[in-house]
């Protein structure tokens, strides 16, 4: 087994509107997951899980050392978990799922 020396770098977006673009597909696909499998959410996850994801990203996880960007991250994940829990697409992932299902 060998070790490599070195720092990898995963850069998955080139800026912060890839990020957000990327943040509303996956809490779309969240949602639609939901909707399928007909799940309710829970008014403590949809008040909390934004708050907790926020303290998790900048206080647990030293997202404060980064400063201004990594309050700016911090956002971003309580946004993704907000948008998850109150958007409510399940209108739009039902009717996704359908024609998904009929190609």
């Amino acid at each position: 087994r060998q070790i490599r020396k070195g720092k990898l770098l995963h850069y998955t977006v080139t800026d912060m509107e890839a990020y957000s673009s990327k943040m509303i597909q996956y809490a779309f696909l969240s949602t639609q997951k939901k909707a399928i499998a007909s799940q309710k959410h829970n008014l403590l996850k949809k008040a909390g899980s934004p708050v907790f994801n926020f303290i998790n990203c900048y206080i647990i996880r030293l997202g404060f050392l980064d400063g201004k960007a990594g309050f700016i991250i911090a956002l971003y994940i309580a946004f993704y978990s907000w948008m998850k829990y109150n958007y409510d697409w399940s209108k739009e992932a039902n009717i996704y799922s359908l024609q998904a299902a009929h190609k």
